[in-house]
């Protein structure tokens, strides 16, 4: 059990950093394209979706 604990632990102590919207990403329903450091801080719902 410990073991897992430490594995926690470490993998919580990495950050990985997203990556910046590309700048050609074509956005709805805002009036300028967002970066991240507009939404640092904020919480964020990710809808993804696709047509098949």
């Amino acid at each position: 059990m410990s073991n897992r604990r430490n594995l926690y632990r470490e993998t919580a102590r990495r950050r990985v950093r997203a990556p910046e919207f590309p700048p050609d990403l074509e956005w709805i329903g805002v009036k300028k394209p967002l970066s991240l450091a507009d939404l640092r801080g904020r919480v964020v719902l990710l809808h993804f979706w696709t047509y098949c």
